[in-house]
């Protein structure tokens, strides 16, 4: 009997993926075909937000846009691994017994999404994700004044009971502009009593120090699993 097999799909442009993509070659999983994932223009930018070392793994082009708002404005859930399936083994490497605390959403916007974006997105590196803030107040960045984004502080709130004491915290968003609340909730971890505390972005809407991430996860990753 002749076993039938079926193609995978990328799910970014929908067309059939071939066994020698990067995806395939990393993870053994095939979600984005290359073409995609470098259309994404992949690089890792190290850049500082206030006191605290921050790294992102994309530019923030108009395909980024296009992507992020597909995942999180049109609820396209299974979007949610294609983020970071080439990066994750090297994050899980370089964070080893670290823990993730994500930006907040607003709790109807979640509701009606049906996920936490932010938590779905970072949930497939596969490091503990520990919910500790929440955003009491729907306000967006786009909407506010240079001043009122340093204020940002004020719609956010610690939750009761969660203990972060002595751990190494990464604080994780889908995107970066200003660094206004990131430099807010990190400092939040800090009072908190984290012992250390870095950033880590999907997309960063400025050029920094970068270097090409689409030879090197290759060269990287193939000789090994870190997965």
């Amino acid at each position: 009997m002749k076993l039938s097999t079926v193609t995978p799909i990328c799910k970014v442009c929908m067309k059939d993926i071939k066994d020698e993509t990067v995806g395939s070659l990393i993870n053994n999983t095939n979600v984005i075909c290359s073409r995609c994932f470098k259309g994404l223009h992949p690089t890792i930018q190290n850049f500082r937000v206030g006191e605290f070392k921050a790294t992102s793994f994309y530019e923030y082009t108009e395909t980024a846009k296009g992507l992020i708002y597909k995942f999180k404005g049109c609820f396209d859930y299974e979007l949610k691994d294609i983020f970071f399936l080439n990066q994750k083994g090297y994050i899980k490497f370089m964070y080893k017994d670290w823990v993730m605390v994500p930006a907040p959403s607003y709790h109807e916007k979640d509701e009606i999404r049906g996920f936490n974006h932010v938590v779905e997105m970072f949930s497939s590196i596969g490091l503990p994700i520990i919910n500790g803030v929440v955003k009491t107040k729907d306000v967006k960045q786009a909407d506010l004044s240079s001043k009122e984004r340093q204020r940002i502080g004020e719609y956010l709130k610690w939750i009761d009971g969660v203990d972060i004491r002595g751990k190494n915290i990464l604080f994780v968003d889908d995107i970066l502009t200003t660094g206004s609340t990131a430099l807010s909730i990190c400092q939040m971890l800090k009072q908190h009593g984290a012992k250390k505390v870095e950033i880590l972005v999907g997309f960063h809407t400025k050029n920094t120090k970068v270097f090409n991430l689409f030879e090197r996860i290759i060269r990287s990753f193939v000789a090994y699993d870190l997965s």
